[in-house]
């Protein structure tokens, strides 16, 4: 028995799964190394990560490569020993054929059986934090296993974690973490099964965050249902209902426990104090700790956060049990970010609680751009500001960026809108005169601290934003500088004169540029927007100004709009480009947040945040519910389709991208396009764009 067992099974998914042992390939080629090899720098070889994520899988199928060379393989389910030396012993024992059942007579079997060049396979699943069986396993028994043995250990948490106390053994434990199931192998893992649609399958990857376990439990709903059943997953309650039964496993029923994490997946992250708002309880530290150590919990620097398909279906879950319940600590939750975002205080928290509420509170397409982690493999990113020491990198980027849009005029990338299960096409280009229009050296010497480079764990530059102080030390720069220049010109002499005078700290930027070197690098982009709300908590006004399509969209989604000054041509003639604006300052920083929270939720929210952010979220006639009145009194004249159509057109989607979001040809696009300008009096799609939001 196995808790990496689906909680349905079904004879044909399991043969389909038994038949071909998929993914995994760089932990079958160490085992692999590790039977022929004599020197080896480990003892143990630790297999872990979460609930689910296949790691009594990948022991079987190392077992199975021992036994195919002739060695001989020792598995036990630490579940099955209970804690018991005497148990562990007995189970060994029966395995080994010995009827003695003591550790000195069980090591001799395992001495002979390493004999004449064969190796021993001790594979330990579910192995857990037992204190006294721990100290027995680790000290009395493999210590003494003869050298020819290789022990093969499946757990939720690195061993190093709970053997912290002994630097001996942590320098013999080789840790194989394991990743989930990116989209070639999830492709494979249902390579014999009924589904022929492609977009199905990446349903199926993006639902499932390739996580093995919830792979297995879809395949057998598929096998009993057909593949159209996809689409219906997370609307269906008993699928949740099985799935959230599967999850609850790891907590062993402690309710307690159950609460807890049924709180933390209302939020993406959260600490002690946000649960215990939640909850309006005294959470004991025990009782955190508890929950926190589950496998289904991740840690970074800024807290904890559930697994993010667990996090679903947990929230699907509660929601249909007990919406009631759900909203409550919703609601909570609103209030809380509300008031961390809002108060003054420190940069980081704000943003931090900015996030959260973009998170909860925008809709697919902005929640698709910043928290899009699909495949990402637990990467990590880090920013820092570039220096000069930073032009070799700088220049190359750029060079590959003129290479490649030579032979390329853009990718096709896929954001997953989770609440919706739906995939959204996007197609993102480059602009090509970019790299004649920026002076990397030119903008650290005049603006240091402006560029910011976006590396992974090892340190390879993955993508870059530039955002310009507006001050009277940058106001004559960007005055002369492509771009800049358009909008420092636009300004009369009086705010001229309030940019050079002013003495308090920046409170005008320029977003200049956000880009990452692979178009298709969706958890590098979305790391770099993410960046992008630290910039929001502060109260500032942020200018910038695009041609693409896809970022002037995100623009539109984030509460930019549009400026009433003359496009700049410095991407070409051709291409007129506005520039867009987010006033952030003060009041109206307040405001956004208010919008935010009173999109989704009603005045109870409101009146529950603190009292001086309540008093300036005083109800008062919303000039946007009338604004979007006339947006749709202007698109009255169309068809349903134009309507739908022209929205999308005016949100900055490019026709391509509009084709694939209506499953049409983008030829069909181009003629709706053309009876929509002519309908409502517009000459091309930058006026009908101007026009759309002019009645702001």
């Amino acid at each position: 028995m196995t808790n990496d067992t689906p909680p349905t099974t079904n004879p044909k998914s399991q043969k389909m799964r038994q038949a071909h042992f998929i993914g995994r390939q760089d932990e079958r080629r160490f085992f692999s190394a590790a039977l022929t090899t004599r020197e080896r720098d480990w003892q143990i070889a630790n297999i872990l990560g979460p609930h689910g994520i296949g790691k009594s899988s990948l022991l079987k199928a190392c077992g199975q490569m021992a036994r195919d060379d002739g060695h001989t393989v020792i598995t036990i389910d630490i579940n099955e020993a209970g804690g018991s030396i005497e148990t562990f012993l007995s189970i060994l024992a029966d395995q080994l054929g010995t009827d003695d059942h003591t550790l000195d007579d069980c090591l001799a079997v395992t001495q002979k059986l390493t004999e004449n060049g064969y190796r021993l396979i001790l594979a330990l699943d579910n192995y857990g934090d037992m204190e006294t069986f721990n100290r027995w396993l680790r000290d009395q028994f493999l210590r003494r296993l003869p050298p020819n043995c290789i022990v093969l250990i499946a757990s939720r948490q690195p061993l190093s974690s709970s053997w912290g106390d002994n630097p001996f053994w942590n320098r013999l434990i080789k840790p194989l973490p394991l990743s989930p199931f990116d989209f070639e192998e999830t492709r494979a893992y249902f390579k014999n099964s009924e589904i022929k649609d492609q977009q199905l399958l990446k349903q199926i990857w993006h639902y499932t965050n390739g996580l093995p376990v919830a792979l297995a439990f879809i395949a057998t709903v598929i096998d009993k249902e057909g593949p159209a059943v996809i689409r219906e997953i997370p609307k269906r309650t008993d699928i949740i209902e099985d799935l959230a039964r599967y999850w609850h496993q790891e907590l062993s029923e402690n309710r307690s426990l159950w609460r807890l994490l049924e709180a933390a997946s209302t939020v993406r992250r959260f600490n002690l104090d946000l649960l215990q708002t939640l909850t309006d309880t005294a959470v004991e530290e025990p009782l955190f700790v508890a929950l926190t150590s589950a496998s289904c919990i991740l840690e970074d620097n800024f807290g904890w956060s559930v697994q993010e398909l667990v996090r679903e279906t947990l929230v699907r879950h509660l929601r249909n049990r007990s919406p009631s319940r759900y909203n409550e600590m919703r609601n909570k939750a609103l209030v809380y970010f509300g008031n961390l975002a809002t108060q003054p205080g420190n940069e980081l928290d704000r943003s931090m609680a900015l996030q959260e509420l973009f998170y909860m509170l925008g809709d697919g397409f902005v929640r698709a751009a910043l928290f899009d982690q699909q495949n990402s493999g637990g990467e990590t990113f880090y920013v820092e500001n570039a220096s000069p020491a930073d032009f070799s990198d700088l220049e190359e980027y750029m060079a590959q960026w003129r290479q490649e849009y030579a032979s390329t005029n853009g990718a096709k990338v896929e954001l997953y809108d989770r609440e919706k299960h739906a995939i959204d096409p996007q197609w993102i280009t480059k602009e090509p005169l970019e790299p004649e229009l920026i002076d990397f050296k030119e903008i650290i010497l005049e603006t240091p601290g402006a560029i910011k480079l976006l590396r992974d764990e090892e340190a390879q530059l993955r993508g870059l934003s530039i955002v310009l102080p507006i001050n009277k030390n940058s106001i004559d720069y960007l005055g002369q500088t492509p771009v800049t220049r358009g909008y420092i010109n636009s300004l009369t002499a009086e705010q001229l004169d309030a940019l050079a005078d002013s003495s308090e700290e920046t409170q005008h930027w320029f977003v200049r540029l956000i880009d990452v070197r692979d178009e298709e690098d969706n958890p590098a982009r979305s790391a770099l927007f993410r960046e992008l709300t630290g910039l929001l908590a502060r109260p500032s006004i942020f200018i910038t100004s695009t041609p693409l399509p896809f970022y002037q969209s995100l623009l539109h989604h984030f509460g930019f709009r549009e400026m009433d000054i003359a496009p700049h041509d410095d991407f070409g003639g051709a291409k007129p480009t506005p520039y867009f604006a987010l006033d952030l300052r003060g009041e109206h920083f307040i405001r956004y947040i208010q919008q935010m929270i009173s999109s989704q939720t009603g005045d109870e929210t409101l009146r529950a945040l603190s009292p001086q952010l309540a008093n300036m979220l005083a109800r008062k006639p919303d000039p946007d519910e009338t604004k979007q009145e006339e947006r749709e009194r202007f698109l009255e004249p169309l068809t349903s389709r134009e309507q739908q159509v022209a929205r999308y057109a005016v949100e900055g989607l490019a026709n391509c991208s509009i084709a694939a979001k209506l499953n049409v040809t983008e030829v069909t696009i181009k003629k709706h396009m053309s009876r929509i300008f002519e309908k409502l009096g517009v000459r091309n799609r930058r006026e009908l764009i101007k026009r759309y939001w002019s009645s702001e």
